[in-house]
């Protein structure tokens, strides 16, 4: 379920099933803080429980949050951060993105950046790359 308003504004509240783990159950919220003819900068925030189909495993959650930059509709960037206290792991993931065709109703988009993963379980975590097309 998902509630957007003109402003950019938006709230959501999901659950999904991921095969051979469980579920997850997330809430989702989207605050657009400027939105020019030129900038567009929106913030954003999440929280899930993950519900594991284990018994051994018990429920976790995940919190996490961002913000988006986009420039003219044509060149943006990214920075998310997400919290696992359960697993002790922090996230963190800076992505560019490029907008390379756009009309009223389609959009396809080039992404490049890094993620990184801090945990004392992770102790050698690098800034590994990641491409996506959207």
């Amino acid at each position: 379920m998902a509630l957007d308003n003109i402003k950019g504004h938006s709230l959501s509240v999901s659950e999904s099933r991921i095969p051979d783990f469980g579920k997850q159950q997330t809430l989702a919220g989207n605050l657009n803080l400027m939105n020019t003819e030129k900038h567009n900068l929106n913030d954003n925030a999440f929280v899930s429980r993950n519900i594991p189909k284990f018994p051994e495993v018990p429920n976790f959650n995940t919190v996490g949050g961002g913000v988006d930059y986009m420039f003219n509709k044509k060149v943006g960037a990214s920075l998310d951060v997400a919290h696992t206290p359960f697993l002790q792991r922090i996230d963190v993931n800076a992505m560019g993105k490029l907008n390379l065709y756009q009309n009223p109703t389609t959009s396809l988009d080039f992404g490049a950046g890094a993620s990184k993963s801090f945990s004392p379980h992770i102790p050698n975590s690098s800034w590994e790359p990641n491409f996506r097309f959207s």
